[in-house]
């Protein structure tokens, strides 16, 4: 498949820059949290300790899509500096038209960041970690937003900004809300015996399949499938060998809606996928049960996760 080998291109090249960036950390002793332990999450000093009883911020900058979101339903726009890239990118972002409401675009670069003049840097644990230490150095405030492996963290973390912005009556209006979904979608689900639930398997540009313990895992249980990919054994984001796929033999199969790179023809990869003689067995392909789920729902690790869950779920029982 030449699509495939044009990814699994990507996805070395991704992993050679991501193993570079780890040695140089290491070589750097001087900085704090090369480790990576959980020390520095949240909002932390330099030396680590929790910062508490803090102003509320009013020049907010946020360098990832899940922040950028949860800050959009969370705080002012007047009160938001910056805002990713990624806001503006219909595939990706769940806030296009929110977005609007503030002018400016954050790079992930220390000295863009320093003439921003922020009060308050959000970022993520999977940014760089000499870049919150210097910040942090500096005297600025940054919080460090975990990695989600569930839905749990990700309303954990939207109470835990609330708090710190003073905006808690906000963020519990944002996870009732949330609630409201999951609790509607569950009802239905728990009418469904095990025996009848639909099995998935995501296709992925970036290679990741949502294995066991995984965030997209958790979507799934909570949306009422089985994720055949958290049964498979891998390790990683390494690509599925296609013979687990035929093995595990789901009922449905999504298609991807983004590309990272934005050089990869993602109909063209959708066909390949389709008419690939080693799949034609596998239940998805033979039912023509492969569905389109918006990226930007998939990818989703902010409040708007909750349109996944609700889009796997029609996509499976409601078709």
């Amino acid at each position: 498949m030449k699509i495939a080998k044009i990814v699994l291109s990507y996805i070395i090249l991704a992993l050679a820059v991501i193993s570079t960036n780890g040695c140089d950390n290491e070589k750097n002793t001087a900085l704090p949290y090369v480790s990576k332990n959980t020390n520095y999450l949240g909002l932390k000093d330099s030396n680590g300790n929790v910062i508490k009883g803090i102003k509320p911020p009013q020049k907010i900058v946020s360098l990832t899509l899940r922040s950028d979101e949860i800050l959009l339903d969370l705080a002012e726009p007047e009160n938001i500096r910056a805002l990713s890239k990624w806001a503006d990118d219909p595939l990706i972002s769940n806030v296009v038209e929110k977005a609007k409401n503030v002018s400016r675009r954050a790079v992930i670069n220390e000295e863009a960041i320093i003439e921003l003049e922020p009060d308050l840097v959000v970022l993520s644990q999977s940014q760089p970690y000499d870049l919150v230490h210097r910040l942090r150095n500096m005297g600025i405030l940054v919080y460090v937003c975990p990695l989600a492996k569930t839905v749990q963290d990700t309303k954990d973390m939207i109470l835990d900004l609330g708090i710190l912005l003073r905006r808690e009556d906000e963020a519990r209006k944002i996870l009732a809300d949330m609630n409201f979904v999951i609790n509607d979608i569950q009802k239905k689900a728990d009418q469904i015996s095990e025996s009848e639930r639909v099995t998935v398997y995501r296709f992925s540009v970036s290679g990741g399949n949502g294995g066991k313990n995984s965030y997209y895992d958790d979507i799934c249980r909570l949306a009422g499938v089985i994720n055949t990919a958290g049964k498979m054994h891998f390790r990683g984001t390494q690509l599925m060998p296609k013979e687990q796929v035929v093995q595990m033999n789901p009922d449905v199969i999504f298609l991807p809606t983004w590309d990272y790179s934005g050089k990869i023809d993602l109909e063209e990869y959708k066909k390949e996928i389709i008419n690939d003689p080693a799949l034609q067995t596998v239940k998805a392909i033979q039912t023509e049960s492969l569905y389109v789920i918006p990226d930007k729902h998939m990818l989703s690790s902010s409040q708007y996760m909750v349109e996944c869950i609700k889009d796997i779920y029609e996509a499976c029982y409601e078709r």
